[in-house]
């Protein structure tokens, strides 16, 4: 337990080898997710970031003679970021983004002819979180809100990895992982990824907590040119 909230992560969460589509793995998509990374972490002239004004759910209310861009700057890319921060986690080998775009559709019909709030679209995604996102194992998502959109902890990490063989043509693969610039109880679940030759494919998710280092060993079916982390920029990191 974490601060008695966040349960113990498992080190690693398989998937099978999942490739991306091709739209989702070229130049031009990795570039976006740069851009929008590059709009919340960078620096302007008074030295403050956008994403230093405040966390994302203070809307117009981060902009201040010191950070006037703050509130495009945060809604719309962090925005973007925790959405797609949502999609990764939900995503699963079997149905891949089908729990993801369930949850996009059930947000959208339940809010036809109401008003939409940020706890009222938690509520929709705890409808459709998958086992794996409940770090508090109460059903609920305050760990992920209280981070991304309630906060403004942006973690980072350092990634490193051992290739061995194994038996029967298998391929150990060891992975560290560190977690640095964030609280104790700071949790995330980042995707590995590994290129046996046609491409990064994803084969699982890391959980880590607080600024801390994790390892997991996984055995791969084949030798892969590269292993990496978040390789399609869908968490955020510095």
């Amino acid at each position: 337990m974490i601060n008695g909230s966040l349960r113990d992560l498992p080190s690693f969460l398989p998937d099978c080898f999942c490739s991306r589509p091709w739209l989702e793995t070229g130049k031009d998509y990795i570039e976006f997710w740069d851009r929008l990374h590059d709009r919340i972490l960078e620096k302007n002239n008074y030295g403050v970031a956008p994403n230093d004004a405040g966390p994302l759910w203070m809307g117009l209310r981060l902009i201040s003679p010191r950070t006037a861009n703050a509130y495009q700057d945060i809604t719309y890319p962090k925005g973007a970021y925790v959405l797609q921060m949502l999609r990764s986690m939900m995503y699963s080998p079997q149905d891949q983004d089908k729990a993801f775009i369930a949850m996009m559709h059930d947000f959208v019909e339940s809010h036809r002819d109401r008003a939409a709030s940020t706890e009222s679209f938690k509520a929709i995604a705890e409808k459709h979180m998958s086992k794996n996102m409940d770090l508090a194992g109460n059903g609920r998502l305050d760990w992920f809100f209280d981070e991304w959109v309630y906060g403004t902890q942006v973690p980072r990490y350092h990634f490193e990895y051992q290739l061995s063989s194994a038996d029967a043509g298998k391929v150990k693969l060891h992975m560290t992982v560190t977690q640095s610039g964030v609280e104790d109880h700071f949790a995330m679940l980042v995707p590995v990824f590994a290129d046996f030759g046609k491409g990064m494919m994803r084969i699982g998710q890391i959980g880590i907590v607080g600024s801390s280092t994790g390892s997991a060993d996984v055995l791969l079916p084949s030798q892969p040119k590269k292993v990496a982390l978040n390789a399609f920029k869908d968490i955020l990191e510095r």
